[in-house]
């Protein structure tokens, strides 16, 4: 029903969408985990025990930081469906 050549170009045109998301996943999750008290002031927070650093890592890093990782395993993936 389809080209080759046009199953192959959305092919790509797929996998450069879920490159860019990566991408995207990757540089939100930097700043919380580099400086995560700088990062929660920008938004107005504050840290009020010595857990609370950790925590926003987990959840405005990590979670991020995941998605990223299965994105790339599903870029990379051997099994092309």
């Amino acid at each position: 029903m389809f080209d080759e050549d046009v199953l192959e170009g959305r092919t790509l045109i797929s996998k450069i969408i879920v490159f860019l998301s990566a991408a995207v996943f990757i540089m939100i999750s930097i700043q919380p985990i580099a400086n995560p008290v700088a990062s929660a002031a920008a938004q107005g927070m504050a840290f009020t025990s010595p857990v609370g650093p950790t925590i926003f890592r987990v959840s405005f890093a990590g979670i991020l930081l995941g998605g990223a990782a299965f994105l790339a395993y599903s870029l990379f993936s051997s099994a092309d469906r």
